[in-house]
């Protein structure tokens, strides 16, 4: 079964040495989804990750090079509405933690 954010761990062993009880934490990797597609023109992404942890949202017109620029941050679950698909049809997403 996976381990996910805050799920807790009854006892870790090292070696013959026992230590209980121990949590530990677990972050989950955000996950982006398309969230729809409103008749106006714009696209929506969603992000699920870790409940309350923040994730940056960032966006670039090439995969490869030039400069991600943070385009919304904020705590997961959240839903992204893009406002500039006419300016740039291609862009790509990654979503990295705010620490």
């Amino acid at each position: 079964m996976p381990i996910g954010f805050l799920d807790y761990i009854d006892e870790v062993r090292l070696s013959t040495v026992a230590l209980k009880p121990a949590a530990f934490l677990f972050a989950r990797r955000p996950v982006l989804s398309v969230a729809g597609w409103p008749t106006n023109g714009l696209f929506q992404l969603r992000l699920d990750g870790a409940p309350g942890v923040s994730y940056i949202l960032q966006a670039n017109t090439n995969l490869v090079g030039g400069q991600w620029v943070s385009v919304f941050t904020n705590p997961a679950p959240f839903t992204f509405t893009e406002s500039k698909v006419a300016k740039s049809p291609r862009r790509f997403y990654p979503a990295v933690g705010a620490d």
